[in-house]
């Protein structure tokens, strides 16, 4: 939720901080759900799900969470 300027003026410092990180943490959980999004339309071919399986990483496992 965005704050107009006299709204932020009329907070305690402590309030006001505590509305930019909630700012902060809600972009981050728009960005991360996008990402995550992108990764599970993302359709691994048979040489990369092979290596995948050999040394997965933390995207071959949010791929294929049966790796």
């Amino acid at each position: 939720m965005a704050y107009s300027k006299d709204e932020l003026r009329k907070m305690s410092p402590a309030v006001r901080e505590l509305a930019r990180v909630q700012e902060e943490l809600q972009r981050f959980s728009r960005n991360l759900k996008d990402a995550i999004d992108e990764l599970q339309a993302l359709e691994p071919d048979s040489a990369a799900r092979e290596k995948a399986r050999e040394h997965p990483t933390v995207i071959d496992v949010a791929r294929d969470p049966d790796l």
